[in-house]
């Protein structure tokens, strides 16, 4: 059977639940590199903190907004349910609300059973 032929008998449902479970996967391993340049920022000095950042290629200010994700109580306290964004720099957008807009926005998308999908345009 041709590719052609088994995409047009999969169900949309199908496609969202792949697409879904992918962003589930990227969405943790951002989690983890974040945790991991938050843990690298205690034990290394600065000067070796900056190798590390040169070997990853990542600047110091992304790293910076990484770090702060790992930080963010509120963030923790919903990590199970932040598993369907677009992209980490949502998750830096979560850490920039006061308290009255992340409780907004908590009561639209983190108070469910179930994860929802969000982009930074919905925080």
């Amino acid at each position: 059977m041709n590719s052609t032929l088994q995409s047009n008998q999969a169900s949309v449902d199908e496609y969202a639940d792949d697409i879904k479970s992918n962003l589930a996967s990227a969405s943790k391993s951002w989690m983890l590199v974040a945790r991991k340049f938050a843990e690298a920022e205690t034990v290394f000095e600065k000067f070796k903190f900056n190798q590390l950042l040169e070997q990853t290629r990542f600047d110091y200010s992304t790293v910076c907004r990484l770090i702060k994700i790992t930080k963010s109580k509120r963030l923790m306290q919903y990590e199970e349910k932040l598993v369907l964004i677009d992209a980490w720099s949502t998750l830096h957008k979560l850490t920039t609300l006061d308290d009255k807009k992340f409780a907004e926005f908590a009561n639209i998308y983190l108070e469910n059973d179930e994860p929802m999908n969000f982009t930074r345009a919905d925080v």
